[in-house]
């Protein structure tokens, strides 16, 4: 099996929205919105892909990350198709991700429900003072 990892300037609204069902991301992630979606792909500042060189360069893996690269970034989705799990492609493309970034700059990662451990695996620390809203759950000011 060979599987490169590249950064990518942009991946393909149905190559993204595949990679996020094959990974069990669907119930998590707008996959049916292509609108939404379009969104998600064009904001990103940063993308890793991993593609299996022997499936004619299909995405089996993807980081979409928003960053500024030197203080922040923050890894919105890490989705690999669970076909390919417990063959480290999750941690390759991380590292792929960091690489990118400048030295000091934190990675930032929330990890969905039962996620955790594979948080911690890819040597990410549990975070005390995170917080979030959803923006509908908000009172109006």
């Amino acid at each position: 099996m060979t599987i490169i990892y590249a950064r990518e300037l942009e991946v393909e609204i149905d190559d993204f929205a595949d990679v996020l069902r094959r990974a069990g991301m669907s119930a998590r992630r707008p996959v049916d919105d292509r609108a939404k979606l379009e969104s998600m792909v064009r904001s990103a500042d940063l993308w890793v892909v991993a593609r299996d060189a022997e499936q004619d360069g299909k995405i089996i893996g993807a980081a979409r990350c928003l960053s500024d690269f030197v203080q922040t970034c923050f890894c919105s989705e890490l989705a690999v198709d669970e076909a390919y799990h417990g063959r480290g492609v999750e941690q390759k493309i991380f590292e792929a991700v960091s690489a990118e970034l400048e030295p000091g700059c934190t990675l930032h990662l929330i990890a969905g429900p039962g996620e955790e451990a594979g948080a911690e695996a890819l040597g990410l620390s549990r975070l005390t003072s995170a917080y979030g809203v959803g923006v509908s759950d908000m009172a109006p000011a």
